[in-house]
């Protein structure tokens, strides 16, 4: 939901918020000349290539592209909304926020948005009960699967039938328009382009909640033979980010919370034949798999987890997938053992709660779970095969951010594998390699326009004062990439409005992640010293010759297209604008 404070705040709160003293509480930062240096939180890696720059307070790793301010990295790292970011750093800072602002037309668009949702819920709902292949899905899930009516209105399950705008026609009762269907994820177009149709046909229906409880998508289970995809869930939309959200954490983040552990298991019938059991602390990813974000979600309710999987080897190898973002997270990882053949849904259902809190109970460490289930087991690889798995753990062992965790892990491998904790140490120290200096272009490395591009961009953010000559021929077209002439319109306005260096606040102009990623990694290289306006005048000559010289590659396939049809006059103009360009040289 759009919510803002006004802009002389939200400077205030940013400027009195310096980037090292705040991301020092999430990262282990080291000084490195005049920046700080630490492994990348956003993506795994030996040696630390994210850079943090306390002069132009931004953050930019040189490995994985990330980059912003300290805003940002609340909000990508902590998982917050912007609001959110802002209350959290004006509470650390002592800066009392006024009530924030909202937009009407955005606040009214996520309310329909929400609205369509819930509609389309009590839809399914409905005619699981009312529909006659809706009751034959409720008595499946009652009698097969030991759903109570209690579980199923709680979870609002529901049933989509068969039909191509069944969804349609009730919410036009509902005064809900196609487009508003369309843009929450329930309608697909025709590929002919001429109107919609439902996505969800006769599947059973299960709602996503965020964590107010309020219906953000739905995950859909096929219940036709003919049906290839076993289960189809709603796209991403501007209320659900399938990435970044957990199925059953609007029910059980409060019990998560209290107790700081939590179960993961894979599907929604296991968390729900787990919740139903009286067993609260599960979650399940809903429609895709396991991401960091879900773990840094995950974070901030639970200190540890608990994997129960299914018992197959798709189940352990989702559990490998699953530990990788949890560790790098710091996130403790233990594996429950089921007997073969089960799922949580199954075994809940024919051995009952108290036996699966026993189970659960002696969860293994993951480690411990993998030197278990090798296959073949350990004791009868070879030397290469013993190898190979100790130093796929050591890996796991090296993405822990803490140094105190990093210890314990190498101590339990220790005495797991019978390896001295000297030796294995060598395999993991995460500061044992420095990190690669930076590639700084220069005006003698230049090859390419891209690399001309962002070196005057670099010069012109870094010295607005270049704005000043008109004279220059600093003009919007000569940048060729979309997110480059987002930067020079960046620069621009830093210029205009008179905020030089304010490098912090630029970064939040940044329309999409991808041009902040761009735009911190100019800034995060050092532009020119010396001479820098000799600098500018010799990327500025050559980036001018690279726009003519494409432009004249343009207007001369056009020329050819224009001759070939008998446009004379076309081709005259086009004729005059290449030479003219070519007078330019």
């Amino acid at each position: 939901m759009a919510a803002f404070y006004p802009d002389h705040i939200i400077d205030q709160v940013r400027q009195s918020s310096d980037i090292i003293d705040v991301l020092s509480q999430f990262l282990s930062l080291k000084k490195r000349g005049r920046n700080y240096i630490c492994l990348c939180p956003f993506h795994h890696e030996k040696t630390p290539s994210f850079s943090v720059s306390q002069d132009k307070q931004i953050y930019h790793c040189f490995g994985c592209g990330k980059g912003g301010n300290v805003m940002t990295f609340l909000m990508e790292h902590e998982q917050m909304s912007f609001p959110e970011a802002v209350k959290f750093l004006a509470k650390r800072a002592g800066i009392p926020l006024p009530e924030p602002k909202r937009d009407p037309k955005e606040m009214e668009r996520f309310s329909r948005l929400y609205y369509a949702n819930e509609q389309a819920a009590g839809f399914y709902h409905k005619s699981l009960y009312e529909s006659d292949d809706g009751r034959k899905v409720l008595d499946y899930i009652r009698e097969k699967r030991g759903m109570t009516d209690e579980t199923i209105q709680e979870f609002q399950l529901g049933f989509a039938p068969e039909g191509w705008e069944n969804l349609i026609a009730y919410a036009r009762e509902k005064k809900i328009t196609t487009q508003e269907l369309y843009d929450a994820g329930l309608l697909v177009k025709r590929e002919s382009g001429d109107g919609f149709y439902d996505r969800f046909r006769q599947r059973l229906m299960f709602p996503i909640f965020d964590l107010s409880r309020r219906v953000i998508g739905f995950g859909a289970r096929a219940l036709a033979a003919k049906d290839n995809v076993k289960y189809l869930n709603s796209p991403d939309s501007p209320l659900y980010n399938k990435s970044r959200v957990l199925y059953g954490l609007s029910h059980s983040r409060a019990d998560i919370r209290d107790s700081r552990e939590a179960l993961v298991v894979e599907g929604y019938m296991d968390y729900l034949s787990l919740y139903q059991a009286d067993i609260r602390t599960a979650v399940a990813v809903s429609g895709t798999s396991f991401t960091r974000d879900h773990a840094l979600l995950l974070k901030r309710y639970a200190d540890s987890v608990s994997l129960l999987f299914d018992s197959d080897a798709a189940g352990q190898s989702a559990a490998e997938r699953c530990a990788e973002h949890f560790f790098a997270v710091g996130i403790d990882v233990r594996v429950v053992a089921l007997p073969e053949g089960d799922d949580p849904d199954s075994f809940v259902r024919e051995a009952g709660a108290t036996e699966l809190k026993r189970v659960i109970s002696e969860a293994a460490s993951y480690f411990r779970f993998v030197r278990e289930s090798a296959h073949p087991p350990f004791a009868e690889r070879n030397r290469a095969g013993q190898q190979m798995l100790v130093k796929s753990q050591l890996r796991l062992v090296s993405m822990a951010p803490d140094e105190i965790a990093r210890a314990l892990m190498l101590k339990e491998l220790s005495e797991l594998y019978d390896i001295s904790v000297d030796l294995l140490t060598k395999g993991v120290s995460p500061e044992a390699t420095k990190p690669e200096k930076p590639f700084q272009p220069r005006y003698t490395a230049i090859a390419n326009r891209p690399e001309l591009e962002r070196n005057v961009l670099r010069l012109i953010l870094t010295h607005p004062s270049l704005f000043q000559d008109s004279s220059n021929g600093l003009q919007e077209k000569l940048f060729s990439s979309p997110e480059h002439r987002e930067i020079f319109n960046i620069a621009t306005r830093l210029h205009a409005e008179n905020r030089e260096a304010d490098f912090a606040s630029v970064v939040d102009s940044a329309t999409d992640e991808h041009t902040r990623s761009t735009l911190t990694g100019l800034l995060a290289v050092e532009a020119e010293s010396g001479d820098w306006e000799l600098a500018f005048q010799e990327y500025m000559q050559k980036l001018k010759q690279a726009y003519r010289d494409d432009r004249i590659r343009q207007l001369t396939a056009q020329l050819h297209e224009a001759r070939s049809t008998g446009d004379t006059d076309e081709s005259d103009a086009l004729i005059n604008e290449i030479n003219r360009l070519r007078g330019d040289n």
